[in-house]
């Protein structure tokens, strides 16, 4: 496994555990959490395919200076890593950043259904 896929494998289970966090940014679509003194983004950004109907995903690491030490589009480039893994993981810092099982727990209760 290359160590890409064991950093996103990583990320998707702590997030779905609850002890990796992520945040909002100025941007719509791009959540970040840090580890190490390192930042991790990730975001949804227009397809590079004109025919292609979702959005591509791009995963950022910035080391403690703020430079981009790498970046995985995709799952490009990566030999294990697959795009379907990767939308996985946005989708499930967006929930985690935007507090979206919190709100809906909170409706629930208020409407009786919890």
């Amino acid at each position: 496994m290359t160590k890409e896929k064991q950093l996103v494998d990583l990320l998707l289970a702590r997030t779905r555990a609850g002890t990796t966090s992520w945040e909002p940014t100025a941007d719509e679509d791009e959540f970040v959490t840090s580890a190490a003194g390192n930042s991790i983004s990730i975001m949804a950004v227009p397809p590079r395919e004109p025919d292609d109907v979702e959005p591509d995903i791009v995963l950022n690491v910035r080391d403690e200076d703020g430079r981009q030490v790498f970046s995985i589009y995709n799952g490009v480039d990566v030999e294990d890593l697959d795009f379907p893994v990767l939308r996985t993981l946005h989708e499930v810092a967006r929930r985690s950043a935007l507090k979206i099982d919190q709100i809906m727990d909170a409706i629930l209760k208020d409407l009786g259904g919890q």
